[in-house]
């Protein structure tokens, strides 16, 4: 018998065995750590518009990538079918925060870890790394800060772009101007807090009676 056809025979005769219970057992855990980092996403995240949707795919990625290792984990044959039909699949959607990159691989490690059978060091590694993060978010305000915004103001006569950016900048770390024309300016700012907004309205709305204040999130116009 030639060592090519020992070979097949190797692939033909492997059939992964997976314990029904344990893959259950696997699989709700995965529904629960995605279900973790879905509500600590949704608290936390930076992307202030979409992230109860976004952490949604948590637990599709989770139990998919979790399912998948369990399957090829103990056959040869389909590993090597799996790294196949991946080089084929071509991933078009931009990710424009490089947090949500994080936890869509957080999720696969997590699924990794449990289509491996290693509960406890991925249940603890987790766990370990969104404490890290939630301390990070609470220590640094993360609950309350709108992040980046755009100021859009119009309706403004007889004004003065540096009092304009001295009036932003008195409630805000960071003002940087985007775009200045007849009647309107586009500012971008950085602020602490939403309390911070408030402020920055009311003294806007004191030094220039008439003018309109359009406050848009930056992720939504990058």
């Amino acid at each position: 018998m030639s060592a090519a056809n020992t070979f097949e025979d190797f692939l033909a005769n492997q059939a992964p065995q997976i314990d029904l219970g344990q893959f259950v057992l696997n699989l709700g855990t995965a529904g629960v750590l995605a279900g973790l980092m879905a509500l600590l996403y949704a608290r936390w995240g930076r992307g202030q518009s979409h992230r109860t949707l976004f952490a949604g795919n948590f637990f599709l990625l989770t139990m998919t990538t979790m399912l998948v290792i369990s399957v090829v984990k103990s056959s040869l044959a389909l590993s090597l079918g799996l790294v196949g039909a991946l080089s084929v699949v071509r991933f078009r959607t931009t990710i424009k925060d490089p947090e949500e990159l994080s936890f869509l691989f957080l999720s696969i490690a997590v699924g990794l870890g449990l289509g491996a059978d290693q509960r406890p060091i991925t249940i603890v590694g987790l766990v370990v790394i969104l404490l890290v993060y939630a301390l990070l978010k609470v220590r640094g305000g993360g609950a309350g800060r709108p992040g980046a915004l755009y100021v859009h103001l119009s309706k403004l006569t007889q004004f003065s772009v540096p009092e304009l950016e001295a009036v932003l900048a008195t409630h805000a770390r960071r003002v940087k101007i985007k775009r200045i024309s007849e009647g309107e300016a586009v500012f971008l700012v950085e602020t602490s807090s939403t309390e911070n907004l408030e402020k920055m309205r009311q003294s806007l709305k004191a030094k220039l009676p008439g003018v309109q204040m359009l406050i848009t999130e930056y992720q939504d116009l990058a």
